[in-house]
């Protein structure tokens, strides 16, 4: 995709949450979207973080992406755990 049609902010947070709730369909999920076809930065950075977790084969989680943003120093960034929740 990677050309941004619309920004619609509750949609890019719908697609996270839905990942959340069924980490199953990120593999359906990676095949449509790219980070940086979300346009907010906080979005592009957690969908990065989901992407790099399903390519090491690790469990997507709240938990696991907010451990994995606290290490790698971006979790403010990204919105902090409020937003992730």
């Amino acid at each position: 995709m990677s050309e941004h049609v619309s920004k619609d902010v509750l949609a890019e947070r719908g697609v996270l949450a839905s990942i959340f709730d069924d980490p199953e369909v990120f593999p359906v999920v990676s095949e449509l979207l790219a980070p940086d076809d979300f346009y907010e930065a906080n979005n592009q950075i957690i969908y990065a973080v989901m992407l790099s977790m399903y390519q090491s084969g690790d469990v997507i989680g709240v938990v696991q992406v907010q451990h994995y943003l606290s290490r790698a120093g971006n979790l403010a960034q990204a919105g902090g755990l409020q937003y992730l929740l």
